[in-house]
């Protein structure tokens, strides 16, 4: 039941229904919570953050990220590790410390590079266009999401094409908002 909230939640997420995507990640997160299912838990967490950036609440957002930094630390699912590390540095970098979210973005698109999970690294490099834009770096931008679409184009990632696609058109972050 979780996974499929967790999932509900995301699609909510993508489709702007920022309360329903908020109740249906807490939802999943305390199911994975009573589960005792901590790399599960750790993801609600990180879509809960995203949820809440999304609906304007950083300092809320923040608070999310905190709490689930032990939880994180347990984890032994890189992959897992690696999705934290892109949300908090989304979070850090529309909560008044873009320069600092740039950096964290960067080195996850490097450890995913690395260790060779492309969708993590498209996700992160989706994520750093995003932070580029809202700060102003629209040159940057450009180039991070031109160079995500090519990459998720080659790799056959259809839904992720659409969404750069929409951002570049939107020419801001999805959510809107201007950092720092």
């Amino acid at each position: 039941m979780a996974e499929t909230q967790l999932a509900m939640a995301n699609l909510s997420l993508e489709d702007d229904q920022l309360a329903e995507a908020e109740s249906l990640a807490r939802q999943a997160h305390e199911e994975f919570h009573q589960e005792g299912s901590t790399d599960d838990e750790i993801l609600a967490d990180m879509l809960l953050a995203r949820v809440l950036l999304a609906s304007g609440k950083s300092a809320d957002a923040q608070q999310e990220v905190a709490a689930a930094r032990d939880l994180v630390a347990k984890s032994q699912d890189f992959s897992v590790r690696l999705k934290s590390s892109i949300v908090t540095a989304e979070v850090i970098a529309r909560s008044g410390k873009p320069e600092d979210g740039l950096r964290g973005l960067e080195e996850a698109i490097r450890n995913a590079q690395d260790r060779g999970y492309l969708g993590l690294r498209l996700e992160a490099q989706i994520s750093l266009g995003q932070v580029q834009l809202a700060t102003g770096k629209t040159s940057a931008a450009k180039a991070t999401l031109t160079a995500a679409r090519s990459l998720a184009q080659k790799a056959g990632y259809g839904l992720l094409v659409s969404r750069v696609d929409r951002i570049i058109a939107q020419g801001s972050p999805e959510n809107g908002r201007r950092v720092g």
